[in-house]
C-alpha cells in the first residue's frame, strides 16, 4: 500500500523466496497491469482483483504509472473498493525516509515527472516540482494508509521500512517466514561490478530480438511460442520495474 520506490521489488521477492506467488506492478498475460486492470474492473462494478485474484497470493504493487491515460494508484484511488470487497485482508505499508524516497523517484526514469502528470488526488497534474510538494504528498499518503486502517480494523496493517534493518524480521515475523528472503532491490547506486550474469528458468541465456519494430516481432514471437518457449512481445506488457 506504500508508494513506488518504496522497496515494492525486496517485498516481491521477499515472498517469492518463500514459496508464494507474487505480482509486482504486472498481473499476468492477459490482465496487464495490476493498475489498469482494477480500475478497469471498477469501472464495470466488478471487484478490484476480478480476473486474476486467484493467481497471486501477495499483490506488491498495485499502481501503474504512464500518464495520461495508463495513471491509477488503487492504494489512494480504490482504497474503499479495496475495503468493500477485501474487508479482511492484510496491508502492508512499506515506507522509507520522506527524503530518501523523493531522490529515489526523481532519479528513476522518469518518474517524478511522471507523477507530477497523473493527476492524483492529493497530486493535483502539474504540481509536483517542488520538493516540498512531493514531499507533503507523499508524507499524507502514509497517513491517509494508516488512518484508513485504523478506521477500518478488520484489516491488519503492516508497517515496514525499507531502511529498518530489521526489516526482514518483521515480515518474517507477520506472516511466519524467512527473514533472509530480504533483501534490497532496484537500488539505482548499485555498481555495474555487482552485476550478477543471469539466466533464464530453462538455466539458458535469454534470447533478444533487437531489430526495430515491424520487421517480424509478432512472427517471431509466435514461432518460439508455438515452440514451447515463454516469450515476450511489446504488445504483451511494458514493465517499469
Amino acid at each position: 500500500m506504500g508508494m513506488p520506490k518504496s522497496g515494492t521489488t525486496s517485498i516481491h521477492e521477499f515472498f517469492q523466496c518463500n514459496g508464494l506467488t507474487a505480482s509486482h506492478q504486472y498481473c499476468g498475460r492477459g490482465v496487464g497491469f495490476c493498475g489498469l486492470a482494477i480500475r478497469d474492473n471498477l469501472q464495470h462494478q466488478l471487484p478490484p482483483l476480478h480476473g486474476f485474484d486467484e493467481q497471486f497470493d501477495v499483490f506488491t504493487q498495485l499502481d501503474t504509472n504512464f500518464p495520461p491515460s495508463q495513471c491509477y494508484y488503487p492504494q489512494i484511488q480504490a482504497l474503499e473498493e479495496i475495503h468493500q470487497y477485501y474487508p479482511n485482508t492484510t496491508l502492508i505499508l512499506n515506507t522509507r525516509n520522506s527524503t530518501s524516497w523523493l531522490n529515489s523517484v526523481s532519479h528513476w526514469f522518469g518518474m517524478r515527472t511522471r507523477l507530477t502528470k497523473c493527476d492524483l488526488p492529493g497530486l493535483p497534474e502539474g504540481v509536483g516540482a517542488k520538493d516540498e510538494d512531493m514531499l507533503e504528498f507523499y508524507e499524507n499518503h502514509l497517513e491517509r494508509i494508516r488512518e484508513f486502517a485504523k478506521r477500518y480494523p478488520s484489516h491488519r496493517l503492516i508497517e515496514v521500512s525499507i531502511h529498518d534493518e530489521k526489516a526482514g524480521d518483521i515480515l518474517a515475523s507477520a506472516f511466519r517466514m524467512n527473514a533472509t528472503c530480504w533483501g534490497q532491490s532496484n537500488k539505482a547506486e548499485d555498481s555495474k561490478s555487482n552485476i550478477k550474469t543471469r539466466k533464464t528458468k530453462n538455466g539458458q541465456p535469454p534470447i533478444l530480438a533487437v531489430g526495430l519494430p515491424k520487421p517480424g516481432m509478432s512472427s517471431i514471437h509466435d514461432f518460439f511460442e508455438c515452440n514451447g518457449f515463454r516469450s515476450s512481445n511489446y504488445t504483451l506488457s511494458i514493465r517499469d520495474n
